[in-house]
């Protein structure tokens, strides 16, 4: 069941990825083990340290990117889920924007945003191709406007597509993957993320994980049992 709980959280980037309102790739489980389409082609994740990123990591390998860029968490694990290529987001936005660049070049075609607010967004679209037409995926918490001083311009253009990450709005997406998360586990196509469990409702503990978040360190995800 703690399992169940934590998987969760993948649910955002497989309505992301999966839906036609989304990145509109094609599900793992539609599709077979030696299909090469996306093979020769890129993505982008950005917020590799949250839950979601890094789950959206191991889509992204399960899809079969050739080449899946993450920006931020940390480079090991990321890497054993799937990550290519995982990038410092530190330095600003021009520095992270060319360390992207410097691995797609302007090829890139799909990007996902776990993590940021719609002021900071300008890196995924930035970094999408200006010669053919990208895609952004970001959650839906986050819309609003993007800083559209801070674009590039795109002659191609790009879509920026919002996604809601609740399976009972998306069943034709979300069934299927339920019906196959079980196999998924098992084989380790799918790794469960680390947690925590804090026995009791512990305000001091409580509070910490919230500074965590607010401080922008690396959180574990958190579990209070506050009865037995």
């Amino acid at each position: 069941m703690t399992t169940l709980c934590i998987l969760t959280a993948s649910i955002i980037g497989v309505i992301g990825f999966f839906d036609c309102e989304g990145l509109g790739l094609p599900a793992p489980w539609t599709i077979p083990e030696d299909h090469a389409e996306y093979s020769e082609l890129s993505i982008l994740i950005i917020g590799g340290g949250s839950n979601c990123g890094r789950f959206a990591t191991q889509l992204a390998s399960l899809v079969g990117f050739g080449t899946i860029i993450v920006v931020g968490g940390k480079e090991t694990q990321l890497r054993s889920f799937g990550a290519t290529h995982v990038i410092d987001r530190h330095g600003g936005d021009d520095a992270v924007l060319q360390r992207v660049r410097d691995v797609v070049g302007d090829e890139l075609l799909y990007a996902f945003d776990a993590y940021n607010a719609p002021d900071a967004q300008h890196l995924g679209i930035n970094a999408l191709s200006n010669s053919q037409k990208g895609k952004l995926a970001r959650l839906v918490w986050s819309r609003g406007s993007v800083r559209e001083e801070k674009l590039h311009r795109k002659r191609a253009g790009y879509d920026l597509k919002n996604v809601l990450g609740i399976s009972h709005l998306k069943p034709d997406i979300a069934k299927p993957f339920w019906h196959h998360a079980s196999d998924l586990l098992a084989q380790k196509k799918i790794i469960p993320l680390e947690y925590a469990t804090v026995q009791g409702l512990d305000a001091q503990k409580v509070n910490e994980v919230l500074d965590k978040y607010r401080d922008g360190k690396a959180v574990a995800q958190t579990h209070f049992k506050v009865s037995e």
